[in-house]
């Protein structure tokens, strides 16, 4: 099996009321075309698990200085990823959609969510499911210094890893999607390596206008957006919380969005099950790449 190293256009997302990050503009299903040059022998790795748990993994060199907005695979495979940070209302619909439909995901945690909700956020490790950092108070870290933006990775942690018994590392998403270089350098000294997203189902912005979110949304144009962008490696961006109009539009559509995703032959795996699947292998071939800014 051969590896593409993914990821996209630099982007910078804008959060809303009912979750810890969204996405800009959905980019364009990566390339898979091989590259030319120093291409290493095509690997072979096991089938992906339904629950991956966690533990410390190393980044992967594809990885450093950089962040992906797909998994580098050309295998049948997508990763769902639920943002928590504002609060837990989808959280039990979520679980439920999970379970019936045999699939499995990972749950990016701010340390705010994990202290708030302690119950839920134990609920989705003992679950099986992955655990990641996104935090500890989901603010812009494009907007503090190197070194209050580095503790809020490292507390954000600590306070996951004492709640939920999992440790995070390696797996980091940057709040509102907002990031640089030099962000993306942090977070590797530190054992972490950055995952953006394919598509956000925008189910966050809800159904009703808000002051703070346009609405518009239903949870045909969630299961519509998740389908629009299924290629191999494709990371859904979905939410635990409920949106500004109280709406849950990615609970409500996830149950559809598993089923026609394994119609089309795919299924699912998580960040850390994924990369602990990498081992050591050089990941082969060539797409779009996010170029820190």
């Amino acid at each position: 099996m051969k590896r593409a190293v993914i990821a996209a256009s630099a982007l910078t997302a804008v959060l809303t009321a009912s979750c810890s990050t969204t996405s800009p503009t959905a980019p364009a299903a990566p390339s898979r075309s091989p590259t030319t040059t120093g291409q290493s022998p095509a690997t072979t790795r096991p089938a992906a698990t339904t629950a991956a748990p966690n533990g410390p993994l190393p980044v992967p060199p594809s990885l450093e200085g950089t962040q992906w907005s797909s998994l580098p695979t050309e295998e049948p495979e997508v990763a769902l990823t639920f943002d928590c940070g504002a609060n837990d209302a989808a959280v039990p619909a979520i679980l439920s959609a999970l379970k019936s439909g045999g699939a499995t995901a990972t749950f990016t945690l701010t340390g705010v969510f994990a202290q708030t909700y302690p119950n839920v956020a134990r609920e989705i490790a003992a679950g099986g499911y992955d655990i990641a950092d996104h935090t500890y108070n989901h603010l812009d870290m494009t907007k503090m210094s190197l070194s209050e933006a580095r503790a809020e990775v490292v507390h954000g942690a600590q306070v996951i890893q004492s709640i939920t018994g999992r440790n995070p590392q390696p797996v980091f998403r940057f709040p509102y999607g907002a990031w640089n270089g030099q962000l993306v350098q942090m977070v590797n000294t530190l054992g972490y390596g950055s995952f953006m997203w394919t598509i956000d189902t925008l189910g966050w912005e809800g159904a009703k206008p808000t002051p703070t979110s346009s609405g518009g949304q239903t949870v045909h144009t969630v299961e519509a957006r998740a389908l629009s962008a299924l290629t191999p490696g494709e990371i859904v961006l979905m939410h635990c919380g409920s949106a500004p109009d109280g709406t849950t539009l990615d609970a409500d559509a996830l149950p559809a969005v598993i089923q026609r995703i394994k119609a089309h032959g795919y299924h699912f795996v998580t960040l850390h099950g994924f990369l602990k699947s990498l081992g050591s292998a050089k990941p082969t071939g060539s797409s779009h790449k996010y170029t820190p800014s």
